[in-house]
């Protein structure tokens, strides 16, 4: 039996994914932690009254993720409450570490826009 939330959290090595996150440490770890464990930068908020962000409106976007090789950056709607933008947050480092999503709420969608000029 776990005595720790570490130890209740630790995947054994032979069932790690590459990352070496499991969705649940994701789910769990201070957002700073994972951050770096993921090679993850938390970006400016979006501000959508900015007229550089005109156009995108108030809909259902909560925020982005820029992928590169060297590390990933994410983006979160500055008019959301932190509780909700900590969720957002966590949700898109699990799509970019292709995770498993089930420990979100299910409503939550994502969609891919590769810019590479590349297609899987």
């Amino acid at each position: 039996m776990p005595t720790t939330m570490a130890q209740a959290l630790s995947v054994p090595q032979s069932e790690q994914p590459v990352s070496g996150l499991t969705p649940r440490q994701v789910a769990l770890l201070p957002i700073d932690e994972l951050a770096a464990r993921a090679n993850v930068e938390i970006g400016e908020p979006l501000d959508l009254a900015s007229p550089d962000l005109a156009g995108i409106g108030t809909g259902p976007m909560f925020g982005y993720i820029v992928s590169r090789e060297s590390g990933a950056t994410v983006h979160i709607r500055l008019d959301v409450d932190p509780a909700v933008r900590d969720v957002f947050t966590r949700y898109l480092i699990t799509q970019h570490l292709g995770l498993p999503t089930d420990l979100f709420p299910a409503q939550l969608q994502h969609t891919v826009f590769d810019c590479t000029g590349t297609h899987a």
